[in-house]
């Protein structure tokens, strides 16, 4: 799996770009990380019908690609915690390493005991009023404090 700070460096030197953007009140943006097309877009469909921007990427790895891409500009990451490119918790781990900023809500249909750093659980299924709530709670709080990625060997 890439190393997201490096992935990040090599493509701020070919873009050029380095800007920080000013605050500007804007819609939340999302991110939906799903190997599963129906899945992915309907939690797309709840979270625009909502108001929320919505991105959505197949894998881990091309999630990854997206944040580094929006230089982190995103408010949330949603994500399936089970994928065969790069699984939620890496993702969520990789994210947090370079934009600690950006909460994750991690979404499975096998139970959890535990979430990952900065991150937040659902039980798939859900229902839309369900998915709306926890997003919301973990737009308005931000990263979940004190949460460390477990030396899993994943970077």
């Amino acid at each position: 799996m890439p190393n997201l700070a490096q992935y990040c460096r090599n493509r701020m030197a070919v873009s050029g770009s380095g800007a920080k953007n000013n605050i500007v009140m804007r819609p939340a943006i999302a991110l939906v990380v799903d190997d599963e097309p129906s899945v992915r877009h309907y939690i797309g469909m709840v979270l625009r019908g909502d108001g929320i921007q919505t991105l959505e990427a197949a894998s881990g790895t091309e999630g990854l690609h997206l944040v580094c891409e929006l230089q982190g500009q995103l408010d949330l990451i949603v994500s399936d915690i089970q994928m065969p490119d790069g699984d939620g918790n890496w993702l969520a781990c990789s994210v947090a390493k370079e934009y600690p900023a950006i909460p994750c809500l991690l979404v499975s249909g096998v139970e959890q005991r535990h979430a990952s750093v900065n991150a937040g659980f659902l039980q798939k299924p859900f229902l839309p009023a369900e998915l709306l709530q926890m997003v919301h709670r973990m737009i308005a709080r931000g990263p979940v404090a004190g949460a460390l990625c477990g030396s899993s060997g994943q970077s």
